[in-house]
């Protein structure tokens, strides 16, 4: 109860003590807001992670496709927008059309790196 010690710290009458009392109030709502995106994170990574074999061992897809999409869940990935991957992931979200020649194992690296960066942003969040 945070309000009860900080009522029981005022009667006496310790400044330096009631500032102790709010930077550590402080520093609980970050952990608390840094686990909270941890976890959301970690979460987002799990579905995605689900699904990646789907987009690798999918050989009926032509490969200039394939590499298309695992560019663009790559793209979606870094820049945060985790449901728009995973929809690409599942076939419910359309693709540009694919570049001629573009090399589908480097495609598939990209988006796995992607997903690499993602795990370690949520190995940084909880250290």
């Amino acid at each position: 109860k945070p309000d009860w010690v900080k009522a029981q710290i005022a009667k006496l009458n310790d400044p330096a003590a009631m500032a102790r009392i709010d930077a550590i109030l402080t520093l609980d709502k970050q952990r608390r807001a840094l686990l909270t995106e941890s976890e959301t994170l970690q979460a987002a990574r799990n579905k995605l992670n689900k699904q990646v074999g789907r987009v690798r061992g999918d050989k009926k897809t032509p490969e200039g496709l394939r590499a298309a999409m695992a560019r663009h869940i790559a793209a979606a990935i870094r820049s945060g927008e985790y449901d728009e991957a995973l929809m690409v992931m599942e076939g419910g979200s359309s693709v540009n059309a694919p570049v001629h020649g573009d090399d589908v194992n480097a495609a598939m690296d990209e988006m796995m790196a992607a997903l690499k960066a993602m795990g370690e942003r949520v190995e940084a969040l909880t250290d």
